[in-house]
């Protein structure tokens, strides 16, 4: 035992006989020390105080529904007294705010009491969270960039958050399969009246609800972090594609598209299932659903991902993956607009990947296509079948032009100097 301290001691001693003394010149001290000042400064400001203070009663909101349902109510109960104080300083009677919140009450409160209700309420709260820590996380970014080199514009590091969010997102996901939280039928506790769909609760920003403004955090979103999670290629873009495109890192950026493509697949069983009308056997029916099953909407929401996947990766380097998986898509695409856009899009794509080589001979060569596993396949699909459409948000067609399932291509332009006249790479 004393042996192996004595070695210890040794190593310690070895190590430390290679650090060296760093001369700091009065510039670097300088800008050390104006951080400093600009993070106490931020230390004491409004915004930090009102964000932390946030953060505090979403927490404690978001894990418990009766708290988040109270927070609601409260925060009403705040902006209806404000307004109230407001008409009295300027003379006028407070008779019309005190209707206006019992009215809300009489008409919205009860909408919230269901179980399902303060569930998305208590998801719209967490993620919440999320916005407001990112947006303290940019403040301290902005405030230390001098010392570090960095700028204003200088984009935040969200890897923290992506584990969290992601959570979330299948928190919700799992909340969608009981087909009350998607589309809520009547019940006892709000006198027979249908509840609010947890679903649109919880893709809500509370940022922009009652609760933000009570709060005072309505103005205060990240740019790096969505403010809701609703838009789910947002959610994607910022927090992981972006990222890996930057450190092309492939084989993460086909694991993160390969999650997003299967949560729309998931929503679309879902939203299949909660069609049929019946809610008895739902887990069967979204666990035995098919994505023949889905209607053409849903469909065409897959191929867009999937397409827009390829074209990721092949951009990174995998592009015998990427054109193999494309070439698929094409192959099952029914409508010939969509087909022909396809054709042309992966013809300029590889074209355009020739010329590169060409021009840079001393290029490295393109990935093996081995370094990653290929995207599943979409199963060929004969024909659609058209099921009412149900509250769950999916995924729309974007201005994508570089995508399958855009609107019909322009013709040719005279003497093209391009030739990626029929594709503009997002």
């Amino acid at each position: 035992m004393n042996t192996f301290v004595s070695l210890c001691l040794v190593g310690s001693l070895s190590l430390g006989s290679l650090c060296y003394a760093q001369y700091m010149d009065n510039d670097a001290k300088k800008k050390v020390i104006k951080d400093l000042d600009n993070l106490l400064a931020l230390n004491r400001s409004a915004e930090t105080k009102v964000i932390n203070a946030a953060i505090s009663k979403l927490n404690s909101a978001g894990r418990d529904p009766g708290a988040a349902y109270d927070l609601l109510i409260q925060s009403k109960k705040f902006l209806m007294e404000t307004e109230k104080e407001k008409d009295k300083s300027q003379g006028k009677s407070t008779k019309i705010a005190s209707n206006s919140m019992k009215d809300w009450m009489d008409r919205e409160a009860k909408k919230y009491q269901d179980k399902n209700a303060r569930k998305g309420l208590m998801l719209q709260y967490q993620w919440g969270v999320l916005v407001l820590k990112a947006r303290l996380k940019e403040n301290l970014m902005n405030a230390t960039s001098h010392s570090t080199g960095g700028t204003a514009e200088e984009t935040l590091d969200v890897t923290e958050f992506q584990k969290p969010a992601m959570d979330l997102l299948n928190a919700y996901l799992s909340a969608c399969s009981d087909p009350d939280f998607v589309e809520p039928s009547s019940s006892k506790n709000n006198n027979g009246a249908a509840g609010r769909a947890g679903a649109r609760i919880a893709e809500q920003s509370v940022l922009n609800t009652e609760v933000g403004e009570a709060l005072g955090i309505s103005s205060m979103s990240s740019k790096a972090f969505p403010d809701s999670m609703k838009n789910r290629d947002e959610i994607f873009d910022k927090l992981f594609f972006t990222g890996y495109r930057k450190t092309r890192n492939l084989p993460a950026l086909r694991q993160a598209w390969n999650k997003r493509i299967s949560m729309e697949v998931a929503l679309g069983k879902i939203s299949h299932a909660i069609s049929s009308g019946k809610k008895s056997g739902m887990q069967g029916r979204i666990a035995n659903a098919s994505e023949d099953e889905f209607d053409e909407q849903g469909a065409a929401v897959l191929d867009r991902l999937r397409w827009r996947c390829e074209l990721d990766c092949f951009d990174l380097g995998d592009q015998a993956n990427a054109t193999r998986n494309m070439m698929t898509l094409i192959r099952t695409t029914v409508d010939p607009v969509r087909r022909e856009q396809g054709i042309r899009t992966l013809r300029d794509k590889l074209v355009q990947s020739m010329k590169s080589l060409m021009d840079s001979p001393e290029e490295e060569s393109m990935a093996d296509g081995s370094s990653s596993s290929s995207a599943p396949r979409p199963a060929m699909r004969s024909s659609k079948k058209k099921a009412p459409s149900t509250t769950i948000t999916t995924s729309r067609e974007m201005d994508d032009p570089g995508a399958i399932g855009t609107d019909v291509p322009k013709p040719p332009k005279p003497a093209p100097a391009r030739s990626d006249d029929f594709f503009e790479d997002i």
